[in-house]
């Protein structure tokens, strides 16, 4: 290869990678943040309308302490401006989410039948260990010729995201299987 050629290879090696590496930090951001943050608000709405939490009624007992009656009347401040905006369903379920633990337990619970633990940063771990494994082995060599160097960036940079996207469509699909197999059985 001359040294025109590699010098043109390399160009588009560092401009394909990094749009591969663009494409990957959005995939592991929408995957691993977004896309869970979104089940997590549904599954309290969810939890709150068969709890009924929309439509209880506060409570109208007589503060006991000065500290409790700070407490209630910036609590009704907060909820009289959630109403003033129509947040009041948010207002109930932020709540909730402060002050029930048994509401954050149930929420909490429901995410994890979708979703494992912490799943976005052990998938982020696998990546890592990809770099670790190419930068101390004899694979770093047989995959990097020697005209392109800026291949490494690729190998070290944009593979590890693609490793975690992947390890997270993995998790999430054997959580997916895991709840079918449980909702077959009852």
């Amino acid at each position: 290869m001359s040294v025109n050629q590699a010098g043109l290879v390399e160009i588009a090696v560092a401009i394909g990678g990094i749009a591969f590496w663009l494409a990957g930090v959005a995939a592991v951001f929408f995957r691993g943040f977004v896309i869970p943050g979104a089940k997590l608000v549904d599954l309290k709405f969810e939890i709150a309308e068969r709890r009924g939490l929309f439509t209880q009624i506060p409570p109208d007992d007589v503060p006991r302490t000065e500290a409790e009656l700070r407490e209630r009347v910036s609590r009704n401040e907060v909820g009289l401006f959630a109403a003033s905006q129509g947040k009041e369903r948010e207002f109930a379920i932020w709540e909730a989410w402060r002050d029930d633990p048994g509401f954050k337990a149930e929420v909490t619970g429901r995410l994890r039948e979708y979703y494992p633990p912490r799943h976005t940063y052990v998938a982020l771990l696998l990546g890592g260990v990809w770099d670790a494994v190419f930068l101390a082995s004899p694979l770093r060599d047989a995959l990097v010729p020697e005209q392109v160097g800026v291949l490494t960036a690729v190998w070290v940079l944009v593979v590890p995201l693609w490793i975690a996207f992947g390890a997270m469509l993995v998790m999430e699909a054997w959580k997916t299987a895991a709840r079918r197999r449980k909702a077959k059985v009852l």
